[in-house]
């Protein structure tokens, strides 16, 4: 199913909102000051089976061995993020033990931005 333009800006400025406060936070809260490690944050446009998506992509370096909090922050994104933009694979998570690397790249259609012109 195709999905909408959604008529509530107001509730999706707020989950868009929510995301990015979650996603930046550990990026910092997590994140391994001790090598001289990178975060990044880019902001990118894709197009997959003729749907365009705009996508969040995060990327840092962990501390090997310490607890990296609950997953409920990703788990609620990945569940908004089903529900928004009819799709399961909305999120990819890579986490390379060798390298202490974490990345996560959240997919939005489309779509829901342009509701916002209105």
């Amino acid at each position: 199913e195709k999905p909408k333009i959604y008529k509530n800006k107001s509730d999706i400025k707020i989950l868009l909102k929510l995301h990015l406060r979650e996603l930046i936070t550990n990026l910092f809260r997590y994140n391994n000051y001790k090598n001289n490690s990178k975060i990044i944050l880019n902001f990118e446009e894709e197009i997959i089976n003729d749907y365009t998506y705009m996508t969040i992509n995060l990327e840092n370096s962990y501390n090997a061995g310490i607890v990296s909090g609950t997953k409920e922050g990703l788990s609620t994104i990945k569940e908004d993020l089903k529900t928004l933009n009819y799709d399961s694979e909305s999120v990819q998570i890579n986490k390379d033990e060798k390298k202490s690397k974490f990345a996560v790249k959240l997919y939005y259609n489309k779509n829901i931005f342009l509701s916002f012109r209105d």
